[in-house]
């Protein structure tokens, strides 16, 4: 009995060391870098996307932040039906390849090269949260491209994106900060006097940058306006801890 309880206890041990080491497992990422490309008589169709892939084994929290990354870039290049189908940034680079292919084949007087750019980039990361700022541009015909920035702010305890009402404790006194940097901010207020919340939201290390679509330029041009503050400025209205921690291994 006494050998049984031995073994047990030792068990016990090896599993809560475990746990610990999973628990206390350091944040590591790779950049790395995915293309396709196809040539025709029409050109070049290529695609180029450039990601930070956190590496840790066995992390769900991990492991879900990469997917749900993976699934924004894939809204942002994939033209296929059902985007669940997308489970690898491989997946996603042939299968906009294989897009512009039955494209072309379908309409050969209108197949001019499809190109698309996606550079992800890690701007902030904390205890709590991780920034991620995607920057993209696509064209697959028409008269123009696409070309825009997007923001992904995770919890890093859950693993889940955060919305703009997850993010701010007092968006009055944002509010108020914000009437003194945009000349149009009465285009942008409600029936109360608030001001709505930004398009985007970028944290960097030492400012965060709100993004704003001017009423006037629109639809003339999707160019947003940005509006930067230091942190030391805001921090003391966000819901979310923006700062840097001086004993946190990054």
């Amino acid at each position: 009995m006494k050998k049984l309880f031995c073994i047990l206890f030792l068990s016990l041990i090896a599993v809560s060391c475990t746990d610990k080491t999973t628990e206390s497992l350091p944040i590591s990422f790779e950049d790395e870098e995915f293309e396709a490309s196809y040539t025709n008589e029409e050109g070049n169709t290529e695609v180029t996307i450039k990601v930070p892939i956190i590496t840790a084994h066995e992390n769900l929290i991990y492991d879900n932040i990469n997917k749900v990354i993976l699934e924004e870039i894939t809204e942002l290049v994939s033209f296929e039906s059902d985007l669940t189908q997308t489970t690898s940034y491989i997946d996603l680079t042939e299968s906009f390849i294989e897009a512009y292919k039955d494209f072309s084949q379908k309409f050969p007087d209108d197949n001019l090269p499809w190109k698309a750019k996606v550079k992800a980039d890690k701007t902030f990361l904390n205890n709590d949260i991780l920034s991620i700022k995607i920057e993209y541009y696509t064209f697959a015909g028409g008269a123009h491209g696409y070309k825009g920035k997007k923001s992904l702010i995770f919890d890093m305890k859950q693993g889940v994106l955060l919305n703009q009402k997850d993010l701010y404790k007092d968006w009055e006194s944002i509010s108020r900060l914000l009437s003194s940097k945009i000349a149009y901010i009465n285009d942008l207020k409600d029936s109360k006097g608030i001001v709505e919340y930004p398009e985007d939201l970028f944290i960097k290390d030492d400012s965060v940058i709100m993004t704003y679509v001017n009423p006037s330029n629109f639809p003339f041009t999707d160019e947003k306006d940005e509006i930067v503050f230091l942190k030391e400025d805001i921090a003391p209205y966000f819901k979310i801890n923006i700062q840097e921690l001086e004993d946190e291994d990054q």
